[in-house]
């Protein structure tokens, strides 16, 4: 576990980390990492989920002064109220903080914080799908091969095969054109919410790719 719990994942402004025992996550980055560690919601609490109150007190506790920190946000379901009100300090932290979003998958968490914070996985037996299509050089012909390829899928594979998407979207336009960028992850958000509520993959995937493809 040591050597899962590295120092190097503490370049940047933090990361992600894919869990199924919060607390044995939480004991390894405490022993392995050579840092302050903040615990949100507080540990006195005895809360399962992180709530609007305490990215109020995370905020407070970030504008203090002091050595290195690393605060870890636990939370069995993430409200993306809680976490629209989170961006802003993931995406900027004072000099010194450091974050670690503990979630239980990947779909826990917004496109638009996925895209600005690694992601890591304790379990990684259960890999993202190859996707059949380029995204930077999107035709018309590779778009109907991708939307016949995905509108067999089912709900779950659906929604790995969306991630593996935004994944690859992120490597290539990750760090071009911010405000183009902010309106597609927003699209990948609403396919996310789309596909829970049973949305046909085809249509969904259709969407998307003629907005990759228009930009």
């Amino acid at each position: 576990m040591g050597d899962f719990f590295s120092a190097e994942k503490l370049y940047g402004n933090g990361f992600i980390l894919i869990s199924a025992n919060f607390d044995a996550s939480i004991e390894g980055l405490s022993s392995t990492l050579n840092i302050q560690i903040q615990i949100f919601p507080k540990p006195y609490k005895g809360q399962k989920d992180l709530l609007v109150e305490d990215v109020e007190d995370i905020m407070e506790a970030a504008y203090l002064t002091g050595d290195e920190r690393l605060f870890i946000l636990r939370s069995d379901n993430y409200s993306s109220v809680v976490q629209n009100r989170l961006l802003k300090l993931l995406e900027e932290p004072p000099v010194g903080v450091k974050f670690c979003i503990l979630a239980n998958s990947k779909s826990a968490i917004l496109p638009t914080i996925r895209s600005r914070l690694p992601s890591f996985s304790e379990n990684n037996k259960r890999d993202l799908p190859k996707i059949g299509i380029e995204l930077k050089k999107i035709t018309p012909q590779s778009m109907f091969e991708e939307l016949k390829r995905v509108e067999k899928l089912d709900r779950e594979d659906a929604k790995n095969y969306l991630f593996a998407m935004l994944d690859e979207y992120i490597k290539y336009r990750m760090f071009e054109e911010p405000t183009r960028n902010t309106a597609v992850l927003e699209l990948f958000e609403r396919s996310f919410r789309l596909l829970s509520l049973n949305t046909s993959p085809k249509i969904v995937f259709a969407t998307i790719l003629s907005e990759l493809a228009r930009r």
